[in-house]
């Protein structure tokens, strides 16, 4: 086969087969958690979220089946793409110590000289993070696999609560975060734009804005 995808889900296919070969009970759990909206028929994201390796034989039914209620609960329709998700987004890190979970999209803006970014403005964008490109994969995956498990005990809000900024994170990202009604009301749309000093960020009234007005500056 030439397509990567192909091989990757009949090599995840032989992989649930095995599973419920061998235990016949997770049937259930590995069904529920494939039939959700998001991951529409595949289920490798949510072993790792687990991470589970099949070398190790360390499935965890309970583990899977609490990943499953976050996906089910928190993204099940398009309308679940909310600046609460945005805002706990903003908490979580790679693991190089990065908060930058909206650097999946990237464009130039020339008004002010500044990195446009993508605070994720479509549902379907979350696929990005669960797929991705084969070859860096867990470049951008790592960030939402923390958000699913930090979901297991804690809402979207409370995350970004109880956030405690790291000392060189810039103000602007911290008030992002903290202040609701930055996101909620002053942003016209979900994109952002950056100097590269990162001082401020500017809120974009769109996509392509041609000037501007209209663009809130946070600092």
């Amino acid at each position: 086969m030439k397509s990567t995808f192909a091989k990757e889900q009949i090599e995840e296919e032989k992989l649930k087969a095995n599973l419920i070969m061998d235990d016949p009970k997770l049937k259930k759990s590995i069904f529920a958690t494939e039939d959700t909206n998001l991951l529409q028929g595949r289920i490798e994201f949510a072993l790792d979220c687990i991470d589970y390796e099949p070398s190790k034989k360390n499935f965890d039914e309970d583990a899977l089946d609490a990943v499953q209620k976050v996906i089910s609960n928190n993204f099940s329709i398009e309308n679940t793409i909310s600046n609460d998700m945005r805002r706990a987004l903003l908490t979580i890190s790679n693991d190089q110590g990065e908060y930058n979970y909206y650097g999946y999209w990237w464009s130039f803006w020339n008004v002010v000289s500044a990195n446009k970014r993508c605070l994720i403005d479509k549902y379907r964008e979350v696929e990005y993070y669960i797929y991705g490109n084969y070859k860096n994969r867990n470049e951008y995956r790592i960030y939402f696999k923390k958000l699913i498990n930090q979901l297991i005990d804690k809402s979207m809000k409370e995350i970004a609560q109880d956030f405690n900024p790291p000392s060189n994170m810039p103000n602007w990202k911290i008030r992002l975060i903290k202040e609701p009604d930055l996101l909620d009301d002053k942003s016209k749309s979900n994109y952002i734009a950056i100097p590269d000093d990162e001082n401020c960020c500017y809120l974009l009234k769109s996509m392509r804005p041609r000037d501007l007005d209209g663009c809130e500056r946070i600092q």
